[in-house]
């Protein structure tokens, strides 16, 4: 019984094993690409793509936003353009500034898109230090001009197991020290509350 059990396993186990292809020495480990820096502003382009249009209806354009949570880490984009300032207010003014802030950003950052639509892009160069990235892109006009090309680098965040984008700097401007800059001048003109004054009306026009 015992050696019965043994021709068993090796009739039904060896051809299995036989299978699979030893591994040499130049033997690569493969990298989800779709989890790399590149691979997560690639399938944001390809989302871009196949969502934007220059006329979308409310629902696409929600659609749209709730989407675009996947790729951009808007908390951390809020808090870091706030500044010093977002530990002196409280939890529901945190909350309450956020989903304006976020509002604001998935607004004027679709209206960029859908004129951008037509460029191309392609990856310069990246820079990886720990959690951070720094994805440089230039974004090329389709049958445009060279004074057309427009450099647009990600600064990136691994959030968990994804890469997140947490700034946009387009021709060396950074969107979040932009904001940063409108925030300060509120701030010292009225407040925190001024600030959320701005957005409000931002977010309604």
């Amino acid at each position: 019984m015992k050696y019965l059990i043994l021709f068993l396993s090796f009739i039904f186990f060896v051809p299995v094993l036989s299978a699979k292809k030893p591994c040499v020495d130049d033997c690569k480990v493969e990298i989800d690409q779709s989890k790399t820096p590149e691979g997560r502003i690639k399938a944001f382009q390809q989302l871009v793509k196949l969502k934007v249009k220059k006329k979308m209806s409310k629902f696409q354009r929600n659609n749209f936003y709730l989407q675009l949570k996947q790729y951009f880490a808007f908390e951390i984009m809020a808090k870091a353009a706030l500044y010093k300032t977002w530990n002196k207010i409280n939890a529901e003014q945190k909350q309450k500034y956020v989903q304006l802030f976020t509002k604001m950003i998935q607004n004027s950052y679709t209206k960029k898109l859908q004129k951008h639509k037509k460029y191309k892009i392609s990856f310069k160069n990246r820079k990886i230090i720990g959690k951070r990235a720094k994805l440089t892109t230039t974004l090329n006009k389709v049958n445009g001009k060279r004074e057309d090309q427009i450099t647009v680098a990600y600064k990136m965040l691994k959030t968990s197991s994804e890469w997140k984008v947490y700034d946009v700097v387009t021709d060396e401007v950074s969107l979040i020290r932009n904001y940063r800059s409108t925030y300060v001048r509120l701030i010292n003109k009225g407040g925190f509350p001024k600030v959320i004054k701005y957005l409000e009306k931002v977010v309604k026009n």
